[in-house]
C-alpha cells in the first residue's frame, strides 16, 4: 500500500531514482527514511547535506498528501516498488522508480514475455514500418501472450503499438507526461485504446513532464525482456537496455541508408542479435 512517505520521497529535489533505491536498501522503507536524522541520512545514506535537510524538513508532505487523495478512487493510481503488481524486472535494476503512476492493468508488467520496439526519434521510414509490422505479426503468431512495451515519444514505437493492437496483443505504454489530465494529453485516444484492450499506461511523473529523457527510457528498458531496434541514427534506448543486460535485437538495413546506421552498428559490434523474424525474437527471449 502506497503511503504519503513513499510519494514524498520521490518528490524530494535532487534525489535521483538511484539515490532513493539506495536509501530504501539502507533504511528499509520510506517511513524509516523520514524518521532518520540529518546525520544518519548524510553518513549512512550518503546524501548531500541540503538533500538530507529537505528530507528532515518533510517539505514535500503536503504535495504528497494531495497526490494520494487525488488517486483515491480516481482513474490514475499509484504503484509502489514494494507492491505485488510492481514490475519484478524493473525492481531488480539499481535505479528503479519507487513510485509510478498508472492507468490500466498493472499485473501486465509481470507478464512472461515483454518486448520493446524503438526507432529514430525524428521519424520513421517506410522500410522501418514495414519491418515493424512484419515482426509484430510474426511475434503474435508465435506467442500470442507477448506484450509490446513502447515509448510514446518514439514514432516507430507508436507504430508498433498500432500493429500490436491490430494483432490483439496487449501493450504497456510509457509516457514522460503526467497522467492526471489523461483525456487532454496529445496521445489520449491511443492511450485509451491501449487501456481498453487490457493494456497499461505508466508515467513516473506526478505533475510535470519528466525532465530527463533517459529517465523514462530506462523505465521502458527496465520493464522489457528485450528491445528491438528497427532503425535510427542514434538509439538511446539500446544503451539503456544494454546497461540492464536486456536482450538486444536489431533489424539490418542498407549500409548507404542513414536511418539504418544505428541498427547496423549494433549488429556489427555484436551488441545486438540480428532480428531475422518475429519467431526468432520470441525464441531468444524465451531462452533468456
Amino acid at each position: 500500500m502506497v503511503k504519503i512517505e513513499d510519494i514524498a520521497l520521490t518528490l524530494v529535489p535532487k534525489l535521483s531514482n538511484r539515490a532513493v533505491a539506495h536509501l530504501l536498501e539502507v533504511f528499509g522503507g520510506a517511513e524509516q527514511i523520514f524518521a532518520a536524522s540529518r546525520e544518519q541520512l548524510v553518513l549512512q545514506g550518503l546524501l548531500r547535506e541540503d538533500v538530507a535537510e529537505a528530507i528532515v524538513a518533510r517539505s514535500e508532505f503536503e504535495t504528497a498528501r494531495k497526490i494520494l487523495e487525488r488517486c483515491c478512487g480516481g482513474l490514475v493510481e499509484t504503484l509502489c516498488s514494494t507492491d505485488n503488481d510492481f514490475s519484478q524486472r524493473l525492481a531488480f535494476t539499481d535505479d528503479y522508480p519507487h513510485i509510478i503512476y498508472k492507468v490500466g492493468n498493472a499485473s501486465l508488467m509481470n507478464n512472461p514475455l515483454l518486448c520493446a520496439f524503438t526507432g529514430d526519434y525524428e521519424g520513421s521510414s517506410s522500410y522501418g514500418e514495414q519491418m515493424t509490422l512484419q515482426l509484430v505479426e510474426q511475434m503474435a503468431q508465435a506467442a500470442p501472450e507477448t506484450v509490446i512495451v513502447a515509448d510514446l515519444e518514439n514514432r516507430l514505437a507508436m507504430y508498433a503499438v498500432h500493429c500490436a493492437l491490430d494483432c490483439s496483443l496487449r501493450v504497456i505504454a510509457v509516457t514522460r507526461h503526467p497522467l492526471w489530465n489523461f483525456a487532454e494529453l496529445e496521445r489520449a485516444p491511443l492511450m485509451a485504446e491501449i487501456v481498453a484492450s487490457g493494456g497499461l499506461v505508466v508515467s513516473q511523473s506526478a505533475f510535470e513532464p519528466v525532465d530527463s529523457d533517459e529517465s523514462y527510457k530506462r523505465i521502458v528498458a527496465g520493464l522489457s525482456d528485450g528491445v528491438v531496434v528497427v532503425e535510427g541514427r542514434k538509439i538511446p534506448l539500446a544503451q539503456c537496455a544494454d546497461s540492464y543486460h536486456r536482450a538486444l535485437f536489431a533489424v539490418p538495413g542498407r549500409v548507404t541508408d542513414s536511418m539504418s546506421q544505428g541498427a547496423n552498428h549494433l549488429i556489427a559490434t555484436s551488441m545486438a542479435r540480428m532480428a531475422t523474424s518475429g519467431r526468432y525474437i520470441v525464441e531468444q527471449l524465451e531462452l533468456e
